[in-house]
């Protein structure tokens, strides 16, 4: 059975997998598409999402040059 959707809930899930909806919606049962809409409907989420997609990329980026530094 689907959890229902929170606001806090929703954050948390976003920081934890970086942004990625379609695992906080595996986590809800429900579809990526619901986290999508929720996110929509919670201006609040726009900027969750936005930062920790930024992370995200910060990590990568990191990652990335480590191993040019390393030289592969």
């Amino acid at each position: 059975m689907p959890k229902r959707l929170t606001v806090p809930m929703v954050a948390k899930l976003l920081r934890k997998y970086e942004g990625n909806m379609a695992s906080v919606a595996l986590k809800f049962g429900v579809t990526r598409q619901a986290v999508f809409m929720f996110c929509k409907a919670h201006p609040e989420l726009q900027d969750v999402l936005q930062e920790s997609r930024e992370t995200m990329k910060d990590v990568a980026e990191s990652s990335l040059h480590a191993k040019v530094r390393e030289g592969e």
